[in-house]
């Protein structure tokens, strides 16, 4: 039987597959039981040296006990639903994103779980294009931590660290690299083009479509709190949500894309030219993807982000207008709120 293990890397409709995969639950497939389907989180806290030390445990402010309490309690679940799946002869998924950053122990302790129970552990992946990957993974660092625009170097793919070591692993026989681009994908769905590949059947009506791309205007927005505000505020345990929460209004204004100057990237990718080559020899054609001309509004600078954010301030004012007006739960939910953020605007 199959382990299918999908190292979902950024922004290559991994969230879509995942979201499909909770709905429709494609018969003889073990779909474990997390709401979104993804398995970052029990990747880190079951397989991690120390899981405790992972952004998803640690912003949550919890404890070495709590995450050890934790990790026994998921891996007991995981354990037994993966067992009855196998005695059942059904074949499992394991979709994380946080396999590909994994470090290769990780990895490896993941590959031997399902080996233990019986499994023949297979790898289905999607590769994106340096420059397209590097716009996307900077909007989404920016949903975390990222507060500065000189990192940009650390946000090239880095092939061969995050795959390589799946054909290490897993070997390369059991390792299918897909290029995330229409063209290379069953009826240009990168979702249709999973389940197919896994011999699961879904249809196009039931692809729950997700996407979780900021627009310009709102990371320019981000990018100022990062900086000039607070940032990403952590240490309780509702953290991480709150966080999210506050990215799901802000998403709410513009509608332009993130696309960087040529010559910025172009710089990142000459000294990154060997690490492209592998990949391109791994999947068998070019993938670089480097800007022709500027769009009009590509960003090469950070001043061009301030630039940017400074334009949206009515914006953002009209955005904070509208959750004042919004109702609570409770009748004086309002009224309390809004007298705490006018003491907050205060001291």
């Amino acid at each position: 039987m199959d382990a299918i293990i999908h190292p979902g890397m950024n922004k290559t409709g991994t969230s879509s597959i995942q979201a499909t995969l909770v709905k429709v639950r494609p018969e003889g497939l073990i779909v474990t039981d997390v709401a979104s389907g993804n398995m970052s989180g029990v990747m880190a806290l079951l397989f991690l040296d120390q899981p405790h030390e992972h952004h998803s445990l640690k912003s949550r402010g919890l404890s070495i006990e709590k995450v050890q309490d934790m990790r026994a309690a998921r891996f007991e679940r995981l354990d037994l639903q993966t067992r009855q799946g196998a005695e059942k002869g059904e074949r499992a998924i394991f979709t994380a994103e946080f396999i590909c950053n994994a470090p290769r122990n990780a990895v490896e302790r993941l590959a031997q779980f399902y080996r233990e129970r019986g499994y023949h552990p297979r790898v289905v992946a999607y590769v994106r294009a340096p420059v397209s990957y590097m716009q996307s993974a900077f909007q989404q660092r920016l949903k975390g931590e990222l507060n500065s625009f000189s990192q940009l170097h650390a946000l090239w793919p880095n092939y061969m660290h995050r795959f390589q070591k799946l054909d290490d692993v897993f070997g390369r026989e059991n390792v299918t690299l897909r290029f995330f681009h229409p063209a290379h994908l069953k009826d240009g769905d990168v979702c249709l083009d999973f389940f197919s590949e896994i011999g699961a059947s879904v249809t196009s009506e039931e692809v729950v479509r997700k996407n979780e791309s900021l627009s310009l205007e709102a990371s320019a927005l981000l990018f100022v709190q990062r900086n000039l505000g607070e940032g990403f505020v952590r240490g309780f345990d509702e953290a991480p949500a709150k966080n999210q929460a506050f990215i799901k209004a802000l998403s709410r204004i513009g509608h332009g894309k993130i696309r960087f100057q040529r010559s910025l990237v172009e710089k990142i990718y000459e000294q990154n030219r060997q690490d492209l080559d592998w990949m391109e020899d791994r999947l068998g054609h070019a993938i670089l993807d480097l800007p022709v001309d500027d769009a009009p509004d590509a960003i090469g600078c950070v001043e061009d982000l301030f630039r940017i954010a400074d334009q949206h301030r009515d914006a953002l004012e009209d955005l904070l207008m509208a959750e004042i007006r919004k109702d609570g739960p409770l009748e004086r939910d309002r009224l309390i709120r809004n007298l705490e953020l006018l003491r907050k605007l205060h001291y």
